[in-house]
């Protein structure tokens, strides 16, 4: 078993600045414990980065968010340097991280997991009801068992996410509401992949 645990999107402009996620930087503790866990067990942690150029289209939808090259394009929290980097929204929206390709060296996501031997996925980060949510409907259209661990994520608005909770849960998605919960399962997993 090779699980991962992929971060969407924790940078500057979701985390107060000119797109804020409400309690977005709340999260942070909660990514610092799974993804040393996720490490400490074997698995890989993946950080996506949303980057748009001046001017897209994508911004006759949102405001102007994550320009390559500002402040607010860069991350919100230390990022390990064991994590790898996905970069998305170069080209087109590219809500899911599965849209984005790696940092190093081009490989879209679903390859590089292949190329992991990853079985298995939990998404945290923002916005859950956004780009979170489709990232696990992408993880489980490509056939991970995906997991969204809550306390890790955080909704531009509270309904919004309420209806992303529902939409994961009905296309498979398992989603945990305690950090403890999703770790004793995480721990069970490993073990019986071990026996």
């Amino acid at each position: 078993m090779c699980h991962a645990f992929v971060v969407v999107d924790m940078q500057n402009d979701f985390c107060g600045g000119s797109l804020p996620v409400p309690g977005a930087r709340d999260a942070v503790p909660v990514i610092e414990k799974a993804s040393k866990k996720v490490r400490e067990l074997g698995g890989i942690v993946v950080f996506s980065m949303d980057l748009h150029e001046p001017g897209a289209r994508h911004f006759d939808e949102w405001p102007v968010h994550c320009v390559r090259g500002t402040e607010g394009a860069k991350f919100a929290m230390e990022v390990p340097g064991w994590a790898h980097i996905i970069e998305k929204g170069m080209k087109d929206d590219d809500y899911s991280v599965f849209d984005g390709v790696t940092q190093l060296d081009g490989i879209r996501l679903l390859k590089f997991l292949h190329q992991k031997k990853v079985t298995s996925l939990t998404i945290g980060g923002v916005a859950l009801d956004v780009c979170a949510k489709a990232t696990s409907l992408d993880g489980r259209k490509f056939g991970f068992p995906t997991n969204v661990l809550l306390p890790a994520c955080k909704a531009v608005t509270e309904e919004g996410g309420k209806e992303a909770i529902d939409e994961m849960a009905r296309n498979g998605v398992l989603v945990f509401s305690s950090f403890e919960e999703w770790e004793s399962t995480i721990d069970f997993l490993y073990s019986r992949d071990a026996l």
